[in-house]
């Protein structure tokens, strides 16, 4: 009984010491994401999508996120994850679209940038749908300086 108690206790504690090792990083973790679209519904699939903005010490992070209800098929959504400059809507960043390869129900990607100044996200998603893709632009981020 003794060792399943100090197993326990023992694993509660390293979990709960990780948890603190990542909390700084958590607190500053604070994505600026805008307003939530609905692309259309599509053989039955319905989706919504954002694009969103965050930074790191060395990187401002873009991010493109499309949901499936249900989850949709692999290759089934993509995304193309772009960063644009605040003062002249210059596009700074273009992943290029990446498409699930498995069946998701969300799906984001990331694209970064690694110059100070003010920027936006404004993704573009794309859907199948039965004879080729869809695509919509997600409604812009809110601007993030760093």
């Amino acid at each position: 009984m003794h060792r399943k108690t100090l197993l326990r206790v023992s694993l509660a504690a390293f979990v709960v010491s990780l948890l603190c090792a990542s909390a700084p990083l958590a607190a500053n973790a604070v994505t600026s994401w805008g307003l939530t679209s609905a692309p259309p519904t599509i053989l039955g699939y319905s989706h919504t999508a954002r694009s969103g903005v965050n930074h790191t010490t060395s990187n401002l992070i873009g991010m493109t996120e499309i949901t499936s209800s249900p989850a949709a098929p692999a290759g089934w959504m993509g995304v193309n994850c772009r960063i644009f400059q605040s003062s002249n809507d210059a596009l700074k960043v273009d992943t290029g679209y990446a498409f699930t390869t498995s069946a998701y129900g969300s799906y984001t990607k990331f694209c970064y940038f690694g110059s100070h100044g003010t920027y936006y996200s404004w993704g573009v998603t794309a859907l199948y749908n039965g004879s080729g893709n869809t695509y919509t632009y997600t409604y812009r981020s809110p601007d993030r300086t760093w």
